[in-house]
């Protein structure tokens, strides 16, 4: 493990979640629970006001005036008590904790004891009365999307069952253990005591953790008997936090981080990972959302140490590349050390800057430094992975100076693509692994092992003879999971593949992809296509860094050898509501990169798209299907050759034909096909691809400027301009003619 990989793991073991498990809740819903017929308002004269109304009135007017909670009260009817409490609470439940950034309070006051089975029953009356199993009824909360506060007025207050919720959280704030007798409604009751620390509390914080609550509540000399707390969904680390509910401004745009910060830290050596992480972690602000620590400095020094000594020293990997590649090594480097160099220079200067000059000078200079370790990453990854020998990919992944440069993941993907590695058979998940939630027929979404996962559905024939898929068909399908389960830099752009579920009653196959954990499990992706047609103005900056994304992405797929065949925009996904910044929590292998600039649209980010349509993606060298598709919208997504009864086989050029489709509909903002208000017959489709050509040169210059145009008419007379050249030169002109030149500027937008 290098020195970076060290100092960064360090960090991320020591302060992961720490960061980013908080949440501010757009919803926060209380129900108050007490019996029709109970027992417990106090009969002396000299305390008429201590009753169970009026504390329970006083707490209500806490959660609403202020905290902005919505309550409602209940009262538990003296017959059908279980059935009724069941209904009503499955309703608010429903109602009320729908999506994850949501926090649904259950509170109750009255009469809690044991019952023959040990469990807990809450009654109405001290002694006889009506009564019902609260054992029974908690099992509803397991349903709740979001977070759920239980709070307990009650003797044997801390006697409650072992939650089974996959989702949120699940915490008890309880009166008082098991077998122990609270006061009744009066000064010291337990709903007097919770409603005067949660106001005095928020005189002082505007949040308050349930832990806090229960610490200060313990503490209260007012308390007679000590509370209870228990966290029992333990899906975060955090503990729910109680704020003052804040109305989301509707804008059309979703909210993102206001500020990023960049630290400059002046260091007498090197500090570990770990000592990093205690600093942040000592008194970090309550509006902290990620922190993410990068050793780019150190890395770059590394790299700038092999360049000063002999990058490509003889018999090793690096020196059986093609000369064309180790020319670009050396020449990455070279530029790498130019900037140390000018970064050096500029930190010796610093004195005689400003203070605002010099903050953006090491923001400059970061970049810099970022951009360069990252050009000789991809010189590294490209030379070995495209036209070299298989025996020098397998060297070059055990080899520890090049991992040190660009990691294994890429070699290790290369390795399957080519079939030097064997197929997992464990990546078809059992029938019931996957626990359905709902969506449509193309997506569903689900929990596997109290994961969030999202499964994505196509169809298959059968095979006649068997009644079960083609044999072809399964091992394309089992090659292809394999290939989306190995782990891969952000930059793909393709989530953590699980594996794949077989549902034989509907002839479809479903590939099970892994989501991030502040996903909203309540909405399906949102397609790129969808956006297309439902929103209408989006500002050019957030186009360029979504067409980046999207040809990065298909850059790193064409560099291990893997072609995506239908690359469009209804294969382009969103996920919505997911805060940013999050992208490098997906990947089990991640990238060293600053923080991305957003790109909020409606409620998705259009800088974090997903691909998806795998159902036809395979290795380059695989035969393709050659079946006949005479749909127009299909057709004008792919390259002239492949229309309507393919003549060719699939290659690199097609999919790159697609990617230019793809950015002439994000330069116009529309679909491809109502572009031109073509008709649907494909004797049109020659007339379409000369029609959208005329348009972009006419029209796009002055709506997108000159570099999108070049980009776009690059992609679409790739094959010609590469037609000649090495398979290494083909891709280094995808890279510098199509992604560096999309690229170009953009962090200026």
């Amino acid at each position: 493990m290098s020195l970076e990989e060290n100092f960064i793991q360090q960090f991320e073991q020591s302060s992961q979640n720490y960061f980013s498990e908080r949440i501010e809740y757009t919803s926060a819903k209380a129900l108050l629970l007490y019996w029709k017929d109970h027992d417990l308002d106090a009969v002396e004269p000299t305390r008429p006001s201590a009753t169970l109304s009026s504390e329970l009135q006083a707490l209500r007017v806490l959660l609403e005036q202020d905290l902005n909670f919505s309550t409602c009260t209940y009262e538990i009817p003296t017959e059908h008590s279980q059935q009724l409490l069941n209904v009503e609470l499955s309703k608010f439940v429903a109602a009320s904790s729908v999506e994850a950034d949501t926090l649904t309070v259950i509170y109750y006051a009255g009469h809690c004891d044991s019952g023959k089975d040990g469990k807990a029953r809450w009654s109405a009356q001290e002694v006889g009365g009506p009564d019902l199993s609260w054992h029974r009824t908690q099992r509803i909360l397991d349903d709740a999307v979001g977070d759920v506060l239980l709070i307990l007025d009650c003797c044997n207050a801390g006697q409650v069952s072992e939650p089974e919720k996959p989702l949120g959280k699940l915490e008890l704030l309880a009166a008082s253990g098991k077998k122990v007798l609270t006061p009744g409604p009066g000064p010291l009751s337990f709903t007097t005591l919770v409603t005067k620390m949660l106001r005095r509390l928020l005189r002082v914080d505007q949040e308050i953790t349930v832990i806090h609550l229960h610490s200060r509540l313990a503490q209260s000399p007012m308390t007679t008997e000590t509370p209870v707390y228990f966290d029992l969904a333990r899906s975060h680390s955090r503990s729910i936090t109680i704020r003052p509910l804040v109305t989301p401004k509707h804008t059309g745009f979703i909210q993102k981080p206001s500020s990023f910060i960049l630290l400059k830290a002046s260091l007498t050596d090197d500090p570990t990972g770990l000592q990093i992480a205690h600093w942040l972690k000592a008194f970090p602000p309550r509006n902290l959302l990620a922190v993410n620590i990068e050793a780019v400095v150190l890395k770059a020094r590394n790299l700038q140490e092999l360049h000063d000594t002999q990058a490509i020293s003889p018999g090793s990997a690096l020196s059986k590349l093609s000369p064309a590649a180790q020319s670009q090594i050396l020449r990455e480097l070279r530029g790498l050390h130019s900037v140390m160099a000018d970064v050096e220079s500029k930190a010796r200067d610093d004195g005689h800057n400003t203070q605002s000059s010099q903050s953006l000078e090491t923001s400059e200079s970061y970049q810099s430094i970022e951009s360069s370790i990252s050009a000789v990453n991809n010189a590294v990854e490209t030379g070995i992975l495209i036209g070299a020998p298989n025996d020098v990919l397998k060297e070059a992944g055990r080899d520890k100076s090049i991992q040190a440069i660009a990691g294994v993941e890429a070699f290790n993907l290369r390795e399957h693509i080519l079939n030097l590695r064997p197929i997992p058979a464990e990546l078809a998940l059992p029938r019931g692994a996957v626990k359905l939630s709902g969506g449509n027929d193309r997506f569903q979404l689900g929990i596997y092992k109290q994961r969030k996962v999202v499964v994505e559905y196509f169809k298959y024939e059968e095979d006649p003879d068997s009644g079960m898929p083609h044999a072809q068909a399964l091992e394309q399908l089992r090659r292809m999971t394999t290939l989306l389960h190995q782990p891969k830099k952000a930059s793909y752009h393709i989530l953590p593949c699980e594996g794949y579920i077989h549902e034989e009653v509907h002839r479809r196959f479903g590939l099970v992809f892994k989501l991030v954990e502040n996903y909203n499990p309540a909405r399906v992706p949102t397609s790129l296509s969808t956006l297309l047609k439902e929103v209408r103005k989006v500002p050019l900056g957030h186009r360029r860094r979504l067409a980046l994304s999207l040809a990065s992405a298909l850059e790193n797929l064409h560099r291990v050898g893997w072609v995506h065949k239908e690359y469009k925009s209804s294969n382009i996904f969103f996920l919505p509501d997911w805060p940013q910044p999050a992208l490098t929590q997906v990947g089990e292998a991640q990238e060293q990169t600053s923080p991305t600039p957003c790109a909020p649209v409606s409620n998705v980010d259009l800088a974090f798209p997903w691909l998806f349509g795998f159902d036809y993606c395979r290795p380059e060298s695989v035969e393709s299907n050659r079946d006949a598709d005479y749909g127009f919208e299909n057709n004008v997504t792919r390259h002239p050759d492949r229309w309507n009864r393919p003549r060719v086989k699939f290659t690199k050029t097609h999919d790159v034909y697609s990617l230019g489709i793809l950015l002439v509909e994000i330069a116009f903002w529309k679909n491809i096909a109502s572009l031109l208000g073509s008709s649907n017959k494909p004797d049109d489709l020659e007339k379409f691809k000369i029609g959208i050509l005329e348009k972009c040169r006419g029209d796009l210059p002055h709506q997108v400027g000159e570099v999108f145009l070049d980009v776009i008419l690059a992609c679409f007379n790739f094959g010609e301009a590469t037609m000649k050249m090495s398979d290494f030169d083909a891709h280094r002109y995808l890279q510098v003619n199509i992604v560096n030149r999309i690229g170009s500027g953009i962090s200026h937008i």
